[in-house]
């Protein structure tokens, strides 16, 4: 229903608008949101959203904005995919991608993981402990907060807003207010936004306009990292799902 609406808006005067999503899909991804949610509301959970982005053809597949649309209580009717919120953890693979493009640090350069204050901020690790050496390989692998920003600070701080404002984020803010938290989660994004970034790495480090209806036509996009380092990023990502995967089934 969200994306029903969503293209209606878009395209008042058609009566038919042939889309990119793909029912039985779509009909999948609805089915295991509902289901996962129902598992997590004991913790507190009620909501969730997800959208699937084909790499190749950088088409929308499935887009579900809630577990239950017609759920008042949980708020069904906002579309989460849409609406804005903090990344958490999830722009910290966008900075060191910047690193390796300017040269600051390659996967084994190491990067110090000690208490540091940045005129009055002071990052600090999600179980308050530090590993004082580390490699950028294992800092992004463990998601350290620390290493991040200092990294993001000698980038110059507004490197992450650039490659956001650059990337099209419309949920940020034109002026940038948000410092070196922001690699910590400190501002909003939404999910559709962030998702076609990812879609980047997998690209080659190419950013392409997301497709929503058919043959509206593949530009060229934008080069936001080289194919090398978006080589790099992508493998240390894939470490950390292989080794999550692991711990599952073990």
């Amino acid at each position: 229903p969200h994306f029903s609406q969503s293209m209606i808006s878009r395209y008042p005067q058609e009566s038919r608008v042939y889309t990119t999503i793909e029912r039985k899909l779509q009909i999948y991804v609805e089915e295991l949101l509902a289901t996962e949610v129902r598992k997590l509301k004991r913790e507190g959970i009620t909501n969730a959203a997800a959208v699937v982005i084909d790499n190749r053809s950088h088409q929308l597949l499935a887009a579900v904005g809630s577990a239950e649309f017609f759920n008042r209580q949980d708020q069904g009717q906002v579309n989460g995919y849409l609406a804005p919120r903090s990344p958490g953890s999830a722009l910290k693979p966008f900075v060191y991608a910047l690193g390796m493009e300017k040269g600051l640090i390659t996967p084994e350069h190491y990067l110090e993981d000690v208490p540091v204050v940045y005129y009055g901020y002071s990052p600090e690790n999600y179980d308050r402990t530090y590993s004082g050496m580390v490699s950028a390989r294992d800092a992004l692998k463990r998601s350290l907060n620390v290493p991040a920003v200092d990294l993001l600070a000698a980038l110059g701080g507004e490197a992450l807003y650039e490659l956001l404002r650059k990337a099209d984020f419309r949920s940020i803010t034109p002026v940038n207010n948000y410092g070196l938290p922001m690699v910590l989660g400190g501002c909003e994004v939404n999910l559709l936004e962030l998702t076609t970034l990812y879609s980047a790495l997998a690209c080659e480090g190419r950013l392409y306009p997301l497709q929503t209806i058919m043959d509206q036509g593949i530009t060229n996009g934008q080069q936001l990292f080289s194919p090398g380092v978006s080589y790099c990023i992508t493998q240390i990502l894939t470490e950390v799902s292989y080794r999550s995967h692991t711990l599952i089934k073990t």
